[in-house]
């Protein structure tokens, strides 16, 4: 079983809304310069999804600033399509790592998961 909070989903998605992060991409993935669309594409799991054999949750918040709820429902419409068994829960209010007063909720969550999917 598997938890994601907060997850990039598309990052060469990411990094157009995020044209900043361009530069740390160049400093962390080798090659970016001459080959960035195929390098983001390896590294975005909507790519790659049917590859996935395990139940996934997937937590987001409603109010990450960091990282759009979008990449969180794209995953599970993915998911579904693919017929993979997975859990969406989007934390109304919630920030970037479901903290603070949603660390409660999101650890309940999380243990409850790993309880099902031992």
């Amino acid at each position: 079983a598997v938890v994601t909070i907060g997850a990039i989903t598309d990052l060469n998605l990411y990094i157009q809304e995020n044209p900043e992060l361009d530069n740390v991409a160049k400093q962390f993935i080798p090659g970016y310069i001459e080959n960035k669309t195929q390098l983001l594409k390896d590294r975005s799991v909507l790519n790659w999804a049917d590859m996935l054999h395990c139940p996934i949750l997937i937590l987001h918040g409603q109010n990450d600033k960091q990282v759009p709820p979008k990449n969180a429902t794209s995953l599970a419409l993915n998911l579904g399509e693919l017929e993979k068994e997975y859990q969406l829960v989007i934390l109304k209010g919630g920030n970037h790592m479901l903290s603070n007063k949603y660390s409660d909720e999101r650890d309940r969550q999380i243990i409850e998961w790993f309880k099902i999917y031992k």
